[in-house]
């Protein structure tokens, strides 16, 4: 396990947070049929694992996963002139998207209008060994309701560690071809109120947004860049 995750307060992090495995493969005609999924046994998440889980002070941040507030919540209309960072940093805006409730995940595969369920991002498409080197994405919820934001607790080089099937270019496929040949993983989810969201490096991180057991939609909008540490304020 060498995901790093900021947060100030254990105690609150630990509230908001809980762990599952990742299983392979669904009948769900809404899914992409060797999907990888969160299993539903979600467990409170344990003081050891959270603090294996903390993020190092010295820790490179483009490694880094933190969970952040905005100061002042953008209107949807506006959502694409908003800069999240202010005039410190430039952040790009790559879109918004509606998420119904009770959504076990929530990133969809335009071309075939399939759930991808947990998977890996590759705006920069960079290879293994500069992986870590990727932008970060921010994502914002908008709300109206709360969405989590799923993580396996291994990135991708771990991955490619303990499986020859990573190739140096790294997709999702390769993730699920791992996980499929008895690879373990393991999930953590994260509770992001409306106007919290996370920093997070989705191209090295297998991850998505989860809505299962929230009974109001949210929008999520994101950004990606290349940002310091500790740019934006802490929600835990």
């Amino acid at each position: 396990m060498s995901i790093g995750i900021a947060y100030t307060d254990s105690r609150r992090f630990q509230d908001r947070s809980s762990v599952t495995t990742v299983v392979y493969g669904t009948d769900d005609p809404d899914y992409d049929a060797v999907a990888l999924l969160p299993a539903d046994d979600w467990t409170a998440l344990p003081s050891q694992i959270a603090s294996r889980l903390h993020a190092f002070p010295g820790a490179e941040a483009s490694t880094v996963v933190e969970l952040v507030r905005v100061p002042e919540m953008p209107l949807l209309d506006a959502v694409h002139r908003f800069e999240p960072l202010g005039d410190r940093h430039p952040a790009q805006f790559l879109g918004y998207t509606e998420c119904a409730a009770n959504q076990r995940t929530t990133t969809t595969d335009h071309r075939t209008r399939r759930r991808l369920g947990i998977h890996l991002d590759n705006f920069d498409r960079m290879p293994l060994d500069r992986r870590h080197q990727s932008r970060r994405r921010i994502g914002i919820n908008l709300g109206p309701g709360p969405r989590y934001l799923l993580l396996t607790t291994q990135d991708i080089k771990d991955i490619a560690r303990l499986s020859p099937l990573i190739e140096r270019e790294p997709h999702t496929h390769q993730v699920r071809s791992y996980v499929a040949g008895g690879g373990r993983l393991a999930c953590v989810r994260f509770r992001l109120e409306p106007g919290e969201g996370y920093i997070a490096p989705t191209e090295l991180i297998p991850h998505d947004g989860s809505t299962c057991g929230v009974d109001s939609p949210s929008t999520i909008a994101f950004w990606l860049g290349e940002w310091p540490r500790g740019a934006l304020l802490p929600a835990v």
